[in-house]
């Protein structure tokens, strides 16, 4: 039986009652359109939720033919300013692959070099990550950068956004499954691919972990990396679209901020994880019955 929506928050408050952080969620059911959020428009540090903001943005610009994400580009040891970090940053240099290749690793793995390369290239072909940005967040009618709290430093792409909220988040990803689903042409081929590079995310915690028996073998997630700068010791952010027999079911999003270092003998962040975790969780069995 599916949980109704009055049991889901209250499961969810319940949840929340237990860290001593800022909480803030929203879960869009889409198979029956039901939306529910607790503080979902309230500002939080955008963590490194900004990775899948700059990975659609680049996307979008590419679309509109402003920057080229076929072009090649080059791993270069300037590249690895935090050393011989992530998958990128363990190859050798001079190795070639093109510029959407190293994108895609900014949100599969959070790779350090793979932003620094994106970010370098992005300059050189004469367009600024930040206008890119600020423009795609203006056509989501998420408002821009300007005006926005500054409540996180620019990520690893070199663009600060500062803030967002779990109902962007969820807008964002429910605008990216409809366009995957429209059929053909270049904005639904582009759609696909961007779930498809989220689906790749080499996850083996965050909210999929949430989902006993329902995990990453059984339940195909579309989930953004944790590899960036953005999360830190006071932030934990997660989004993720949950796929049910390969269709898109469920697109969930939420933070914790203000985490404090302990929170009675346990550290902060580890209760902090296990409510993103309980909050997957209680999405999937509201939207799908099964536990």
């Amino acid at each position: 039986m599916t949980i109704t929506a009055n049991r889901f928050e209250e499961t969810i408050a319940g949840y929340a009652a237990t860290v001593d952080a800022h909480t803030a969620w929203t879960v869009l059911d889409l198979s029956t359109g039901n939306r529910e959020q607790v503080r979902g428009g309230d500002p939080v540090p955008v963590g490194d939720l900004d990775s899948l903001v700059w990975y659609l943005a680049l996307s979008d610009a590419h679309s509109r033919g402003e920057i080229d994400l076929s072009a090649a580009c080059t791993l270069e040891q300037r590249y690895r300013s935090d050393g011989n970090r992530g998958v990128i940053g363990c190859m050798s240099d001079g190795l070639e692959l093109t510029l959407g290749d190293f994108l895609s690793q900014t949100v599969i793995t959070g790779d350090p070099a793979a932003f620094a390369a994106v970010a370098e290239a992005v300059g050189a072909q004469g367009a600024s990550s930040a206008a890119i940005v600020d423009r795609f967040l203006r056509l989501q009618g998420a408002g821009g950068l300007g005006g926005r709290p500054q409540l996180s430093a620019a990520g690893r792409s070199g663009v600060a956004i500062g803030s967002t909220t779990t109902n962007e988040q969820v807008d964002l990803l429910r605008q990216l499954v409809e366009q995957a689903g429209a059929g053909s042409g270049e904005h639904s081929g582009r759609a696909q691919r961007s779930l498809t590079v989220l689906g790749s995310v080499l996850k083996a915690g965050g909210l999929g972990r949430g989902l006993p028996g329902y995990g990453p073998f059984r339940t195909k997630v579309a989930h953004v990396a944790r590899g960036g700068n953005g999360n830190s010791a006071t932030v934990r952010n997660d989004a993720a679209i949950f796929f049910d027999n390969g269709s898109p079911r469920v697109i969930v999003s939420a933070s914790v901020s203000e985490i404090p270092l302990w929170q009675g003998a346990v550290p902060g962040i580890a209760i902090a994880e296990d409510f993103l975790m309980n909050v997957s969780r209680a999405a999937w069995l509201q939207s799908t019955g099964r536990n």
